[in-house]
């Protein structure tokens, strides 16, 4: 890309600009010329310059006008190109924000399924509990009928001590357990 040749001096050309801005500011450049050019004319049929307006000569006035408006030119162009670049920063930040938005909500909607999952296994579980707690109760029932019934038929009254019932007698005649009296009647 090719820069504008003013007045002997180098206006370069944006790199990688877009070629609307190009026209642009080669439209605001012409139009700032036409600008500059129409008001020296109106000065000069008016008879003279106009109140507060220094009288320079038509060609110096034009030259530093233009110099002052391409630097203005210039200076819009750096504030474009900033504008532009913290645009694109925004919208780096936002789709970042987006996508880790997105991966927390496909993270809540995961443990939201595990929670699901967990608790049907614990309802399992206290169900199967509930039942074996059952099956336990009903097995001990069993049990101590099981065990009235043998002792029903073992013919062994309710008189008789049961082995264990009573105190623990040694297994040698003439020792007693520590603590034990004898008595005999």
């Amino acid at each position: 890309m090719t820069g504008l040749q003013l007045y002997g001096r180098r206006v370069p050309a944006s790199p990688g600009g877009f070629p609307v801005r190009r026209g642009l500011r080669a439209w605001c450049r012409a139009g700032l010329a036409l600008l500059v050019l129409g008001s020296r004319t109106a000065l000069a049929a008016a008879g003279g310059p106009a109140a507060g307006l220094p009288a320079l000569a038509p060609e110096n006035d034009l030259s530093a006008q233009v110099e002052r408006l391409t630097e203005h030119v210039h200076g819009m162009e750096g504030k474009l190109k900033e504008s532009a670049a913290a645009r694109r920063t925004a919208d780096q930040a936002r789709m970042e924000a987006e996508r880790r938005l997105a991966e927390n909500l496909q993270e809540t909607a995961r443990l939201n399924a595990q929670i699901g999952l967990l608790r049907e296994a614990k309802a399992a579980l206290e169900e199967r509990l509930a039942h074996a707690e059952e099956e336990n109760s009903r097995a001990a029932e069993r049990l101590v009928v099981a065990e009235e019934q043998m002792r029903r038929a073992s013919g062994v009254g309710e008189a008789e001590p049961r082995r264990g019932d009573g105190p623990d007698l040694p297994s040698e005649p003439g020792q007693l357990p520590p603590g034990a009296t004898l008595v005999i009647p």
